[in-house]
């Protein structure tokens, strides 16, 4: 017989929603170049990225920017690429 909080603890956990999974080529094509490429530096990462004619995002792509080189070069939009790529790889981690 199980004791009252456990089976709490279990209806907690099967009642969470779970965050939809993105299903975007684009963001998968990412993703696995980052997982390849897990030891490399972001500098060298977006390279990658522009190598393998890999979109921009869209926030980045409204900045103006046409390849990752030319938004990696801004202050700003460096900060975001810095970013993705490191919550891609902590992400890839994981799983």
């Amino acid at each position: 017989m199980r004791e009252r909080g456990e089976l709490r603890s279990e209806l907690r956990r099967s009642n969470k929603r779970r965050k939809p999974q993105i299903c975007d080529p684009e963001v998968g094509k990412r993703r696995s170049l980052v997982k390849a490429n897990s030891d490399v530096p972001a500098q060298e990462t977006y390279e990658i990225f522009d190598r393998e004619h890999v979109p921009l995002t869209i926030k980045i792509a409204e900045g103006g920017f046409r390849t990752w080189p030319e938004a990696y070069r801004h202050p700003h939009y460096r900060k975001r690429i810095q970013v993705l790529i490191t919550k891609e790889a902590r992400r890839e981690s994981k799983v």
